[in-house]
């Protein structure tokens, strides 16, 4: 087991070391984190959410996927709110673009999403869809939709808004009428195939959702103002709470408690589904060892490798006492070893290559999963501080990178780096220049290294990825 778990420390400043948004990811970290990370293990759930702005999203819906049902979790909003008021300073346009950019990250470091943009510019209030689909060209934003819907390959989708014009705003009219549309032509390979010569592929959502109408009303209700044990928190008050980071928009509010729900309604299917519904993943099995049906391998394929790591996922989870995570090791390094043996053996299956890829995608989130549930459960931190916040073009700065384990009966490191952009450059300092007023520093060399690293003169400056080119009208490039 050690020697197995010392090879997963290379991998611990990619999952560990990330750029984090101001807020604090609180619902992560800790005894309440490890069991949520846990819990996901023994699930395939994923969710796409789609709206038009920054606020159009259903968060309390959020935070229940992710944290309820612990699932995969994203938010498409089309645009990044900059033709909006700024209560909190005076940017505008796409400087306040940048700034709900952010607050959209912080409030998914709470409700626990991911969150995805299409390139429109949010060009102020529209009345009706067809101005909102002339100014973006909307075939150019269905294309984006459909691009994420096949990155990140979810089970179901829920649309914030029905597409008609009970929605008001016209960009939430276009929102609600392209999701559908994206839903279907993600699954179809004569649809933008330029993206599959990119290294997407097609992708049959299962479910759709969307927001309820007079003329068709609820389907199914689900549930956020129910308390979440480990957390302490009900799921509606996470997502006010990560409403509250939308300050340039005042969305701050009380975080009430008691009864709520998100009224959905059913609009397409490619499963089998009763009514009434209890859940939204009703029809679907996202089990693991339902794993490979939903990739669409042959019938058994896996079968005593997805049971392994369905095992060694309960086992972790009914082993894990808050105050000894350690304890847990051994049944997640377990989880690692199958979900390897899994990927191996997918090499050598007779299947189609679009099932293969889909079982191979499945169990890469499941191995990252469990590789980051070791690292919690044996209390490894790589902390990396630089010694000043900026560098300019030809110039350098000092990164010290620490690894703290909590149990090092349990880990070793092997080795320390840092890796760099394409074109800089990376110099360990021995032990010998790391001085403190003359006296060598007290850090031990297996868990603490320092190194320079170079920006070369010719280095761009750091910007954001959406303005690195002139935005062409109400569309970024």
């Amino acid at each position: 087991m050690l020697r197995a778990l010392a090879t997963l420390i290379g991998c611990a400043a990619i999952l560990l070391v990330r750029a984090d948004a101001q807020v604090r990811p609180i619902y992560d970290t800790g005894a309440a984190g490890l069991v949520q990370l846990l819990q996901r293990l023994q699930t395939t759930a994923s969710v796409l959410h789609t709206g038009a702005h920054p606020d159009d999203e259903d968060s309390a819906f959020l935070a229940r996927a992710a944290r309820g049902d612990h699932a995969r979790v994203a938010y498409l909003s089309l645009n990044r709110g900059e033709g909006g008021q700024n209560i909190i300073g005076t940017e505008l346009f796409d400087a306040l673009g940048v700034i709900r950019t952010e607050e959209l990250l912080q409030a998914r470091r709470l409700d626990g999403g991911e969150q995805f943009f299409t390139r429109t510019f949010d060009f102020g209030f529209s009345k009706h869809r067809d101005e909102a689909a002339a100014r973006w060209n909307g075939r150019e934003v269905l294309g984006d939709m459909v691009g994420v819907i096949r990155m990140f390959r979810p089970l179901v989708m829920h649309s914030r808004w029905g597409g008609t014009s009970a929605d008001g705003h016209g960009h939430h009219q276009l929102a609600g009428y392209l999701t559908p549309l994206a839903f279907k032509a993600a699954a179809d390979a004569n649809e933008f195939p330029e993206q599959l010569k990119e290294g997407l592929r097609p992708w049959q959502t299962k479910k759709l959702y969307s927001r309820p109408l007079d003329e068709a009303p609820v389907t199914i209700q689900v549930q956020t103002g129910v308390l979440d044990p480990a957390l302490g928190r009900t799921y509606a008050e996470i997502a006010y709470e990560g409403r509250s980071q939308h300050k340039s928009q005042n969305q701050g509010t009380i975080e009430t408690i008691g009864p709520l729900a998100s009224d959905l309604r059913a609009l397409q299917a490619s499963v089998r589904v009763s009514t009434p519904e209890q859940s939204i993943f009703d029809g679907i099995d996202i089990s693991v060892p339902g794993l490979a049906t939903l990739a669409g391998l042959p019938e058994g394929s896996l079968h005593a490798e997805l049971s392994a790591i369905d095992v060694a996922a309960r086992k972790a989870l009914q082993e894990y006492r808050p105050l000894e995570p350690a304890q847990i090791v051994p049944s997640l390094i377990d989880g690692i070893r199958t979900v390897r043996a899994a990927r191996q053996a997918l090499t050598s299956m007779s299947a189609s290559a679009n099932a293969r890829a889909d079982a191979e995608f499945l169990l890469a989130i499941k191995e990252r999963d469990f590789t980051e549930a070791v690292i919690r459960a044996a209390g490894i931190t790589v902390d990396p501080l630089a010694d000043h916040e900026t560098v300019t073009p030809g110039d350098s700065v000092d990164v010290t990178v620490r690894v703290f384990l909590a149990q090092p009966s349990l880990a070793s490191v092997t080795s320390v780096s840092v890796k760099p952009p394409s074109s800089w450059s990376v110099t360990e300092i021995p032990d010998r220049e790391r001085k403190n007023g003359g006296r060598d520093r007290p850090e031990k060399p297996d868990t603490s290294a320092r190194f320079q690293v170079g920006a070369p003169a010719t280095a761009t400056i750091t910007q954001p990825y959406f303005l690195e080119q002139p935005r062409r009208a109400d569309s970024y490039q």
